[in-house]
């Protein structure tokens, strides 16, 4: 399907538009969908050498546990696999400059893409982001523009700029194009392993990679490649856990948190996630789970990791938390992938 065939649907009001790089949520607030059928092909790719990172067995608290290591992607994180799908579609659609609001990750990687597309790139990102990925976002070029105050204001920062029309809102959160592109993660796990896996165990903030992992094994059970689908679990940080609470109380969507706490795990520091209902779908349709970890056994698992040879970003590190907490209900049988997003390097003396 060609770039400006694409179409979108809202998540909220159900409205169908014609996908425009401008429209980046619906005009009710709600965020998009790709419209039923739809399937984006780009006819110019933007590719660094994004995906196929390796599924590694590793031993902890005498467990084998299946490591799908993220981590190793181009610019150092599994938002890859997304911003190569989406500024390859924004590039066809005529875009030439583009901002993107970031922990830090998604910055990264937008930045890495939308050079190699040959686009002016300016990123807001919070003044407390790590210095490793800033310097990463500038080096490729990447105009920064850090904001003060909670990770909100970044989004409110470039907002303004947005809707001045300056530049075009090219949002690993907002835009269903970059979640499509995630979905390549789950067919990957599937192909490496040789079956389906148990239990598949994910970061949790804004809610992308769930999304994109629990849609990739939905997809691939629909076109008959699995006959059933792991139970993905998301991690979220106990301190910062709106999704937690909405699984925990029945609800539908999550409600935002007027007081957020801090955590380590800064790329899940998500207090009011625009696809909460989205996640929580998907949760119930692979009958998942949705839990929470402490910030004492984040580190503990950042440590764990590290010495078993995996250097990552302390946000990846909640899967392992996460695996721990629920060891006890998992049987040994079954195979456990917990999925790590982040490359250590980059996050900047952790």
């Amino acid at each position: 399907m060609k770039a400006d065939e694409i179409r979108f649907h809202c998540a909220d009001c159900g409205a169908e538009v014609a996908a425009d790089p401008e429209l980046w949520r619906c005009p009710c607030g709600g965020p998009f969908e790709l419209a039923e059928g739809q399937v984006y092909e780009p006819s110019n790719p933007v590719g660094l050498g994004e995906g196929n990172t390796p599924l590694v067995s590793a031993g902890f608290d005498g467990r084998k546990l299946l490591l799908k290591s993220d981590h190793q992607n181009p610019t150092g994180s599994y938002k890859d696999r997304g911003a190569g799908n989406m500024i390859a579609w924004l590039r066809e659609r005529g875009v030439v400059a583009i901002a993107e609001d970031s922990s830090g990750n998604a910055g990264c990687a937008v930045a890495a893409y939308g050079a190699a597309a040959g686009m002016q790139v300016k990123i807001f990102t919070p003044a407390s982001n790590s210095p490793g990925k800033t310097a990463q976002m500038r080096a490729y070029g990447a105009e920064v523009e850090r904001v003060a105050g909670p990770r909100v204001e970044s989004f409110n920062a470039l907002l303004r700029e947005v809707e001045a029309g300056k530049l075009v809102y090219a949002s690993h959160n907002w835009n269903p194009l970059f979640i499509r592109g995630l979905e390549s993660a789950a067919l990957e796990i599937l192909e490496q392993l040789g079956r389906v896996p148990g239990w598949v165990f994910s970061p949790c903030g804004f809610g992308t990679i769930y999304l994109g992992l629990a849609r990739g094994f939905l997809n691939a059970k629909k076109a008959g490649l699995i006959d059933r689908v792991p139970r993905v679990v998301g991690v979220q940080a106990a301190v910062c856990a709106p999704v937690l609470a909405a699984y925990q109380a029945g609800r539908e969507e999550a409600e935002p948190l007027a007081d957020p706490g801090e955590t380590v795990a800064e790329g899940i520091a998500a207090s009011a996630p625009i696809r909460s209902a989205a996640v929580l779908e998907a949760c119930r349709t692979t009958n998942g789970r949705i839990v929470g970890v402490r910030e004492e056994e984040i580190l503990k698992a950042h440590a764990d990791l590290a010495r078993a040879g995996f250097y990552v970003e302390k946000t990846s590190a909640v899967v392992l938390a996460g695996f721990r907490g629920m060891a006890a209900e998992i049987p040994a049988g079954d195979d456990a992938v917990l999925f790590l997003t982040g490359h250590g390097l980059k996050a900047g003396g952790e």
